[in-house]
């Protein structure tokens, strides 16, 4: 099919031709503009069904037009350009038709007999049939090419009568070829499609099975903060149908359904989590400061703190002053793991006088000392007291501050 953009194209040079020749008026005056631009159409349409449609480059449309005016009708000028110019009849595209059909049959003899060799044994009657069939199919390949630019060359330059005696050679070369290469390939028998794989056998049921599958539905729930042990009960429940499948990949794949089932369930019971106590930071952004609260509520969470979100002070002040993300993250998830350290709350129905004298008994027995000075380093900075010395003095002033008054929130001087 011919775009009209392209019959536009080709239009404009026939105009711009008479109009330099001063022909356009006279041509005008008896065909109108409409009826040329429909010869132009025809002629492009002509190229196109035989494939030659860039040949349209090659056509001298002025000297092709300019005796238009001296025509009766468009149909008699068409004729008379098909006996002058290498524009196709209607005799040549059929001639290229049946070229085109007999190229399909060959084709479609090559697929089937690879289609058949892959079915044939033993094994090395396979491999020699299928390099036979493989070196006629470049041979075929490279025949068509070859074939496809002599038949462009001959309807571009070639006069009717020629491209017509060539073309219809082309067809019996073709369909002698056909026949030589249905010769040259052996038939090949239709083998038997292969044999189904055979069903597999039930899985026996054993203890390190069993296991193999909790550790499966613990693992799942566990990477997405999920305590696993409430859902144990339901887990055991459910055993009882696993056990009836066939594979163990059924099993494997019927423990991730389930444990999938129970985290979706989980995130929608899950109530969304507070804001940041904090909106603003010299150095960080609220993106940040959300990421760093979701972190230190999710890894809090894990290490077993009751209610973090209520430690919301806390997480505000380690954040204090101009610090990269990553130095926040590392801050955040200290404070997390002091604060899974610390001794339970006493949250009993009892006056808080008494309450806080239960909690400072409870945290002098129960809290852990804190650290000395050369594990603290370590743990805060990543820093042994040897690189401890080598610092300037400024920078050893300002850490062993931060360590004693550190000291004194943990011990309560304060």
């Amino acid at each position: 099919m011919v775009l009209e953009q392209t019959v536009d194209y080709y239009y404009r040079i026939v105009e711009r031709e008479l109009k330099d020749a001063g022909l356009w008026e006279k041509t005008v005056a008896k065909f109108p503009p409409k009826a040329i631009r429909a010869a132009v159409k025809h002629i492009l349409e002509a190229l196109d069904s035989v494939g030659v449609l860039d040949a349209a480059d090659e056509l001298d449309w002025g000297a092709m037009f300019e005796k238009l005016w001296e025509f009766k009708n468009i149909g008699s000028f068409i004729e008379h350009l098909r006996t002058e110019y290498p524009i196709p009849r209607k005799r040549e595209v059929e001639t290229v038709s049946k070229i085109k059909k007999e190229e399909e049959r060959v084709r479609d003899i090559l697929d089937s007999l690879s289609y058949q060799v892959a079915y044939v044994e033993p094994e090395e009657v396979r491999r020699d049939l299928e390099k036979s069939i493989k070196a006629i199919e470049e041979v075929f390949e490279r025949y068509l090419k070859s074939l496809e630019s002599q038949r462009k060359r001959i309807l571009r330059k070639a006069k009717y009568e020629q491209r017509i005696a060539m073309l219809e050679k082309q067809v019996e070369e073709l369909k002698r070829y056909k026949e030589m290469a249905e010769k040259m390939i052996p038939k090949v028998k239709e083998a038997k499609p292969p044999p189904p794989p055979p069903k597999p056998k039930r899985v026996r049921w054993t203890r390190e099975l069993e296991r193999k599958l909790r550790d499966i539905f613990e693992a799942a729930l566990i990477r997405e903060g999920i305590s696993p042990r409430r859902y144990l009960p339901e887990f055991r429940l459910e055993l009882e149908t696993i056990r009836t499948l066939e594979t163990e990949d059924e099993m494997i794949k019927a423990v991730e359904e389930l444990a999938k089932e129970i985290i979706e369930r989980e995130k929608a019971r899950r109530k969304p989590r507070p804001p940041p106590p904090i909106t603003e930071h010299p150095s960080l952004s609220r993106l940040d400061l959300e990421r760093l609260w979701n972190e230190f509520l999710k890894h809090a969470s894990r290490l077993g703190v009751t209610r973090p979100q209520r430690y919301g002070a806390e997480f505000a002040r380690i954040l204090d002053g101009v610090i990269t993300y990553d130095e926040a993250l590392e801050r955040v998830v200290r404070l997390a793991e002091e604060l899974a350290s610390r001794p339970p709350r006493i949250t009993w129905g009892v006056p808080r006088e008494i309450q806080r004298i239960l909690e400072r008994v409870v945290e002098e027995y129960m809290r852990p000392p804190f650290p000395k000075f050369e594990e603290w380093i370590r743990r805060r900075y990543n820093m042994y007291m040897s690189d401890f010395i080598r610092l300037d003095d400024r920078t050893k002033d300002r850490i062993y501050r931060e360590y004693l008054e550190e000291r004194k929130r943990y011990v309560g001087l304060e």
